[in-house]
């Protein structure tokens, strides 16, 4: 998965993101129709960072410095720094929703 162009426009200026995302600009690995940038955590891609997205999380661990990030887990990557690890679990708490 090639995350590319930060910062995101989130809602894709006026070019719906879905053509965004078709077109290759960018990526969705969960099928939702929303670019994976914008929903960070989101592994199932419900609107909810609840413990659900908690169980992909454990399998998505590198480490600090351990990468590249690969697939869907790069939803867990929160700093873009290509690796999951403590930074980006203190950001998952953060965001966590729990519905």
């Amino acid at each position: 998965m090639a995350l590319i162009g930060a910062p995101w426009d989130h809602d894709a200026g006026s070019t719906s993101g879905s053509a965004y995302v078709f077109g290759g600009l960018s990526s969705d690995c969960n099928d939702n129709g929303i670019f994976d940038a914008c929903e960070p955590g989101d592994f199932d891609g419900d609107g909810h960072i609840d413990l659900v997205d908690f169980a992909q999380w454990e399998a998505c661990v590198t480490g600090p410095e351990i990468g590249p990030v690969a697939g869907c887990c790069a939803l867990f990557d929160f700093d873009e720094d290509q690796d999951v690890d403590h930074r980006d679990f203190a950001a998952f708490q953060t965001a966590f929703t729990g519905q």
